[in-house]
């Protein structure tokens, strides 16, 4: 998946680094929503209703093979995952969005990383 202005370019670093593993580049979509649903749409016609399909954004490039293989397992039990990690930053809550006089407790919350679907 690439920005659409972005697609031959990417292609060529494919093709000058032999990235063997890349099938096609997708031209992404207006949103990150958009380009997910893109992205399935190719898939459609490529593999079955047991594949599983991982989608990570471009934002967060490194990857563990820890997180990948856990995902995959619990994909593989409850039939999707979402990568979650503990929130650490103070967290606030307002009614107005203006100001605010109370904290937000950090223990049951969690920032979702990557969408598995």
């Amino acid at each position: 998946m690439a920005l659409p202005e972005w697609v031959d370019i990417v292609n060529e670093y494919v093709r000058d680094c032999r990235l063997s593993k890349v099938v096609e580049v997708v031209p992404g979509g207006s949103s990150g929503f958009q380009s997910i649903r893109r992205g399935l749409r190719y898939l459609e016609g490529h593999y079955d209703d047991q594949d599983i399909v991982l989608i990570h954004d471009g934002v967060r490039p490194l990857l563990s093979e820890e997180v990948i293989n856990a995902n995959i397992a619990v994909v593989k039990k409850y039939g999707n995952a979402v990568t979650a990690v503990p929130a650490t930053e103070t967290l606030l809550y307002t009614d107005n969005g203006e100001s605010s006089r109370e904290l937000v407790g950090r223990t049951h919350i969690l920032r979702t990383q990557t969408l598995k679907v």
